[in-house]
């Protein structure tokens, strides 16, 4: 997934990116949030991380419920910003014009060095302070170490919890606009009841992990409602199957790719 870029690419990147935040409601997301970005070496070699790694699912099981953990898309408008290099260098600039388009003021970078006992290097940004720190070994234990490393830097007990209010008050909601690639091949699937960030989160992670990373876009979010564009070699009823049969999706009536989140 890296990607070589000269100084023209950059800066005409970085005005892309500021014309594409201004499209985006920053109330469309819960003001208490953290975004991580994930790289990773194996034999020496550096790539982005996949969203699910086993080091995420560990942190959101740890983190205080006033905190929501931020995964990226890695759509195109990602993958134009950042990289496994980028991440590794520590660019600061880039790494937080890349954030500022999730609305979260607290940024993690996690730079994953695998073996038989990982070496995670950790960079984090709480409200623009920028602190580094590393940990080793299984999963659940670097993520407590990360949590206690956040609890101790920032005073989470005074941060009013505001993601039900952000997400309840649907007339004062605003369309998420995700970029949307005109002529995808493929299929749209819309899903409703996404009431809560987690939901929204989980909901994109589990058609990733069904259908793989690159085969699924998205389209928009807005009140709830996610509309996606899955990419599915194989015809629509076959889709539609696999769907169904997920105990995280159920069918509305009279839909053919258009389900409720459970």
């Amino acid at each position: 997934m890296s990607m070589t870029r000269n100084s023209t690419t950059r800066v005409s990147a970085k005005r892309f990116l500021l014309s594409f935040l201004l499209l985006i409601s920053s109330s469309s997301l819960a003001a208490d949030t953290l975004i991580i970005w994930l790289a990773e070496e194996r034999a020496g070699v550096r790539d982005m991380a996949a969203i699910s790694h086993p080091v995420v699912r560990e942190l959101r099981s740890q983190l205080p419920s006033s905190l929501t953990l931020l995964t990226p898309l890695m759509d195109l408008t990602d993958q134009m910003f950042i990289d496994a290099n980028i991440l590794w260098q520590g660019d600061q600039d880039t790494i937080q014009s890349a954030s500022a388009r999730y609305s979260t003021e607290h940024i993690l970078v996690a730079r994953i060095i695998e073996g038989t006992r990982p070496l995670t290097e950790w960079l984090i940004w709480l409200s623009g302070d920028r602190k580094t720190f590393s940990t080793q070994g299984e999963w659940s234990a670097q993520a407590a170490e990360v949590i206690a490393f956040i609890n101790e830097n920032v005073d989470l007990s005074s941060i009013d919890d505001m993601t039900n209010d952000a997400f309840n008050n649907q007339s004062e909601a605003q369309p998420l606009d995700l970029a949307p690639i005109p002529g995808l091949a493929g299929y749209q699937v819309i899903i409703y009841d996404l009431i809560m960030p987690m939901d929204f989160l989980d909901a994109t992670e589990t058609l990733r992990e069904m259908f793989g990373e690159s085969a699924v876009r998205m389209i928009s979010f807005n009140s709830g409602i996610l509309q996606v564009n899955i990419d599915y070699e194989g015809a629509l009823s076959g889709l539609q199957r696999e769907l169904q049969a997920h105990p995280r999706f159920s069918e509305k009536s009279d839909a053919r790719l258009e389900f409720t989140w459970n």
